[in-house]
Formats: structure tokens, C-alpha cells, sequence
């Protein structure tokens, strides 16, 4: 919770996500205004896989910055139906490969090749 390296992460691949999926619909943090929505494009909790967990009486922390995406409820009839085609999935595998590209030039990080793959923008 709170502002760190994970806020960053999270509002560049979320960014990317609603531009190159526009037509779906996202989640935000709950309490936001418009403009807020802008700067905070992601939900916190004290995930353990994210935060960290309790051993005996002391808090442990995580030693990185951590971001847990989701798509699609099983509840929901109509996300069932994107679950199933294929084609929808591929939009969504591609969406999430070029945010985290994105992601990782933002950080400086990106390769500059990747054997076997050709990276359409």
C-alpha cells in the first residue's frame, strides 16, 4: 500500500492495457475522482504474494515491487465467453506483452531483440 515502485508499474501497463484494449472495461481504485483516476490506475490490498506475511510476531516483507493483475470473473457469463475464444486471448497475451515491454523501456530495461519473435508495435 501506498506510493512506490509497484504504483508505477501498475499505471504504465494499466495505461497501455486501456489503450490498446479500449473497448473493455477496468477497474480503478474505489473513491476516485476523474482526475484521480488518471494519476492511480490500480486497486490496493495487502495481497501476501505482494505485501508480505507474518512469521510468529514479526511482519516480513517482500524484497520487490509486485503488481497482481486480473482478467475476467469465472461468475460472469460474458467473461466466460472471452475466456473461450481464442482469438480475444490472443488480443489480451499481446496487450500484456507490449505493456510490459513498454514497461521495461520506461525502466530502462527492454531487450533489443527477442529470438524467434517479431515485436509489432
Amino acid at each position: 500500500r501506498g506510493d512506490t515502485n509497484a504504483d508505477k508499474y501498475a499505471t504504465t501497463i494499466g495505461l497501455e492495457l486501456k489503450r490498446m484494449l479500449p473497448d473493455e472495461r477496468w477497474r480503478f481504485d474505489f473513491g476516485l475522482s476523474r482526475d484521480e483516476i488518471a494519476r492511480d490506475l490500480d486497486r490496493e490490498a495487502n495481497f501476501t504474494v505482494l505485501a508480505g506475511y507474518r512469521k510468529s510476531q514479526h511482519w516480513i516483507p517482500t524484497r520487490y515491487d509486485g503488481i497482481l493483475i486480473e482478467n475476467l470473473f469465472m461468475s460472469n457469463k460474458d467473461d466466460v465467453a472471452k475466456l473461450q475464444n481464442d482469438a480475444w486471448n490472443s488480443r489480451l497475451e499481446e496487450a500484456y506483452f507490449l505493456a510490459i515491454m513498454k514497461l521495461m523501456s520506461d525502466l530502462g530495461r527492454a531487450p533489443t531483440t527477442i529470438p524467434g519473435l517479431e515485436i509489432r508495435p
